[in-house]
């Protein structure tokens, strides 16, 4: 079987892998054998040409015009994403109606990693546990937080994301995925992801609307 060669990947396919590494788990998981582009693409909402020139950038094995063997996809997806061997540690900072989501659903797909424990400040939580996930105070995260953790998610109000984030600094947090609606000052060692549930929806609205007027 003919074995694609790897070329240096665009920064606009890296964003893509993760919806492809998806699908690929999906079709691993009910045994599907060989997959063509245009399924993928139907899966990821992303057209059958660029399914075809992304996976150009992937060690793989299988032809065009046969089909994708998905094993060998999902092998070089995982190896690509790092996710074959990798189980992130997590920490969650926040156990309200966000945090409480996270983690009844917790675990990252593809196994990618998952939460190891949550922090708040309200005696309530404290103490409990949410899908086997230990609550701790908020207080104590020095002490309590997992070794190797380099993930830290937040999901509690903007008044206090900076003292947080300053507690984090230490623990040495390589990044941050921050539900809040407050964005924290940069630090030169943490990388903040933004999930902005407003900015989504909006691009969302827009692009039904370009769609109606096109």
């Amino acid at each position: 079987m003919e074995e694609v060669k790897v070329k240096a990947v665009p920064a606009s396919s890296k964003k893509r892998f993760p919806l492809y590494l998806r699908a690929l788990s999906q079709l691993h998981q009910r045994g599907i054998v060989r997959v063509m582009s245009y399924q993928i693409g139907n899966m990821c909402n992303i057209s059958a040409d660029t399914v075809r020139r992304d996976f150009m950038y992937v060690k793989h094995k299988g032809k065009t015009a046969a089909g994708y063997e998905v094993e060998s996809l999902f092998a070089a997806f995982n190896e690509e994403l790092g996710t074959n061997t990798s189980n992130v540690k997590i920490i969650l900072i926040g156990v309200g109606n966000i945090g409480q989501g996270l983690l009844k659903y917790n675990y990252i797909p593809s196994h990618i990693g998952k939460i190891e424990c949550a922090y708040d400040v309200d005696p309530s939580k404290i103490g409990t546990m949410i899908n086997n996930v230990p609550i701790y105070d908020l207080s104590k995260l020095k002490q309590t937080c997992p070794e190797d953790c380099t993930i830290a998610i937040l999901a509690i109000p903007k008044e206090g994301i900076d003292d947080v984030v300053n507690r984090l600094v230490p623990l040495k947090i390589k990044a941050i995925i921050n539900f809040s609606d407050g964005i924290p000052r940069k630090r030169n060692n943490i990388v903040v992801h933004q999930v902005d549930l407003a900015k989504i929806v909006s691009e969302i609205v827009y692009d039904f609307k370009t769609k109606e007027l096109a």
